[in-house]
């Protein structure tokens, strides 16, 4: 009777032997014939990555709206939830907040500027050009309102006469920075309408 044991248990082992040899060549066969899975698992390490800064910006937006929310107008905390929105490319929402920022402060340029690039963002070139205007008026030498605003004027709202005049102000400007100089320049050298 042991020795019969003995032969069942070889069997046994034996045939566990086959099988995981056959599962072993089924996977290396699999693995050679779909080789994506190996980069899919790199991509979704990358992406992994790349969302933790969106999860603790999330995290963020969370602890600061529950300050909004205890104070509406926390100006402090609506930028910041702002900020966070542009970073994480949310445009749309970042809008919200700098709207709600400039209702509380209507003549800080900065939050007015940031609007600006939210609306150009979405496509929405006649309120970004308005936001533009009214940081101007708000701040006359601000050179970056200046070239945006030609910038959009010119690339975005066929009105390239008005949008070399902004231009042509940045370098003219004392103050302003030589690189945005440059951009300007670089922009005026493109821009085929004659120089008035």
């Amino acid at each position: 009777m042991a020795a019969a044991t003995g032969k069942g248990t070889k069997l046994v082992l034996i045939v566990t032997a086959i099988c995981l040899l056959a599962i072993l060549s089924y996977s290396l066969l699999y693995r050679v014939q779909h080789p994506f899975l190996a980069k899919q698992r790199g991509h979704d390490a990358e992406q992994q990555a790349s969302q933790q800064p969106s999860q603790k910006a999330m995290e963020r937006i969370v602890e600061l709206m529950s300050r909004i929310q205890d104070n509406p107008k926390d100006v402090q905390a609506l930028t910041e939830v702002a900020r966070l929105f542009m970073s994480m490319r949310s445009f749309e929402r970042a809008a919200k907040f700098w709207e709600r920022v400039l209702r509380l402060t209507p003549d800080d340029p900065g939050p007015r500027q940031r609007l600006a690039m939210c609306y150009f963002r979405l496509d929405r070139h006649e309120d970004a050009a308005s936001q533009l205007r009214r940081v101007l008026e708000l701040d006359p030498g601000n050179a970056y309102a200046h070239y945006n605003l030609g910038v959009l004027l010119t690339g975005y709202m066929d009105r390239e006469q008005e949008g070399r005049k902004h231009f042509r102000r940045v370098l003219r400007m004392e103050g302003a920075d030589a690189e945005l100089k440059d951009r300007a320049r670089r922009e005026l050298s493109r821009s085929p309408a004659q120089e008035q």
